[in-house]
């Protein structure tokens, strides 16, 4: 059904009482006041706001219009409006109680504490003398909590200032005191709620939005919240040198987290160390991190008792890069993760892979335990992590191959072929004096040499390294490597062939062949 034209203006005009007071702008002062008592009786208190000044405009002389569209204004924390309006109120009634006492209110609440003071003088009566009182104890509190804060005392600065902020709850000032004490503390969502607050009364206030970027930024891991903040700060005063300073640190460290991201999203684990690590000619993100976290402390803006999500996250990267690339201080950055963040997927498991290096099979099933008690079973890598622990836990029980090599298990083709030599020099028929016997000397280079051929097959020592044992039962006893040619370092199987004769054999004359 099509409303008519003129149900839809009556529906605009009930939607926009502005519009409906300049629709009717001929009716009476009286009508028009008793709308904006209504409005701001049912809670519309910016509706409230138009109708009083339509009501004003007709009327500038009438005091309580005045009075109460000072009301409305405290009920939106527009102080200085409110101020504005009781003032006018005194001019057209000097002497009016009821704007003096307020006006004592407003100023006591925003912690003006002079103007207070002289605002309460001029209201007589028992009433007045009582919060002057209260007003003369809330800025001794405020003052001291100050130089508790100065002290470092962070337990006793908020005792002082919660005072204070009973008798001045809409001092930004004071909000950003309680804020920095909480910082002290390590109270980061009060800190926050203190700061939005505080925001809220000045908007320009940049002490409170380069507190609040630092918060954001390092304490939350949510730069964009904290960009944000400085681009506040340098709109309202462009030449803020705290707030550039800032926002040229925080944008460059957020380029190159973002840059960090993108390698281990690609998997490239050398550009991740890399970007970790930095180099001769750029610093890296873990130490731009920490050098920021530090001086930002020097600075007050943030403490050693708060946890910080964005070095914790660096950390966490720095973890999973440096494990993957086989670098020295991996377990010293998973473990100063955990420290933090004990249930760290990624730290659990990357630590627990560096136990599976070490051959620690328990204690990386023990970690990857943990790490499924705390939403592992539902991560991929966690689970392949905790296969791969389970298969050479059990391998260890039976023949490990780096172990007759005597290689670790990132060793590499080299190394292996290196230790092969060696051994075989050792365990050769002709240099080998030791208390073995022929069968068991046998056996070692059997042994050997089955090592050998699996440790230089790609494919093999893949199946090894998950677990599989290429030559576990049912093919126990049978040569799987026939088709290799032998796989010796040599080219081929090195045989030793010794007969009688003048070559005096010391093997009664046999054939014995090893393949090396």
């Amino acid at each position: 059904m099509h409303l008519s034209w003129l149900n839809a203006l009556f529906l605009a005009l009930l939607a926009n009482p502005s519009a409906l007071i300049a629709a009717q702008g001929d009716e009476p002062v009286q009508a028009t006041l008793d709308k904006a008592d209504s409005l701001l009786a049912r809670g519309k208190t910016a509706d409230a706001l138009t109708v009083y000044t339509a009501a004003i405009d007709k009327d500038p002389q009438n005091y309580l219009t005045y009075f109460k569209r000072a009301t409305a204004y405290l009920a939106l924390n527009r102080h200085s409006a409110a101020l504005g309006d009781f003032a006018k109120v005194l001019q057209v009634k000097p002497g009016f109680k009821s704007a003096l006492t307020q006006v004592a209110k407003v100023k006591a609440s925003l912690g003006q504490w002079d103007a207070a003071a002289d605002a309460f003088a001029k209201v007589e009566g028992d009433v007045a003398k009582t919060m002057l009182a209260s007003l003369k104890d809330a800025k001794r509190a405020a003052e001291e909590a100050e130089v508790l804060r100065k002290k470092g005392d962070a337990a006793g600065c908020l005792v002082a200032v919660e005072k204070a902020i009973d008798v001045a709850s809409a001092s930004s000032q004071l909000r950003y005191l309680k804020a920095q004490c909480s910082v002290m503390a390590g109270h980061l969502e009060e800190a926050i709620a203190d700061l939005v607050f505080a925001g809220k009364v000045n908007p320009s206030d940049a002490q409170v939005q380069l507190l609040s970027s630092a918060l954001f930024m390092f304490a939350l891991n949510d730069p964009g919240r904290a960009i944000q903040q400085l681009k506040a700060c340098l709109h309202y005063d462009p030449d803020a040198k705290a707030c550039k300073k800032s926002f040229r640190q925080f944008k460059a460290l957020q380029k190159q987290v973002d840059a960090l991201d993108k390698a281990i999203a690609a998997g490239s684990w050398i550009t991740a160390k890399k970007l970790i690590k930095g180099t001769a000619e750029k610093q890296g993100v873990l130490a731009a991190t920490d050098e920021q976290v530090a001086q930002l402390t020097t600075e007050g803006l943030l403490s050693a008792a708060l946890k910080m999500d964005l070095p914790l996250a660096i950390k966490e990267r720095a973890c999973e890069a440096f494990t993957e690339t086989k670098e020295a201080t991996a377990m010293e950055h998973c473990d100063a993760v955990l420290a933090q963040h004990d249930t760290s997927l990624t730290a659990l498991r990357c630590k627990a892979e560096l136990l599976l290096r070490a051959e620690n099979y328990d204690g990386a099933i023990d970690l990857l335990n943990k790490a499924n008690e705390h939403g592992g079973r539902e991560d991929d890598k966690v689970q392949q992590a905790m296969q791969k622990a389970q298969k050479l836990l059990r391998q260890s029980k039976q023949k490990d191959y780096y172990k007759v090599l005597e290689v670790p298990r990132d060793a590499t083709k080299k190394e292996i072929k290196k230790a092969y030599r060696r051994l075989s020099k050792i365990w050769h028929p002709d240099k080998y004096h030791g208390d073995l016997s022929k069968a068991e000397q046998t056996k070692k280079i059997e042994a050997i040499n089955e090592a050998y051929e699996v440790l230089t097959d790609d494919g093999l020592r893949q199946r090894f390294d998950n677990g599989d044992d290429p030559n576990a039962p049912p093919d126990q006893g049978h040569n799987p490597f026939a088709h290799h040619g032998g796989g010796s370092p040599f080219g081929q199987p090195f045989f030793f062939q010794q007969g009688g004769g003048g070559g005096g054999n010391p093997f009664g004359g046999q054939h014995f062949s090893f393949q090396f």
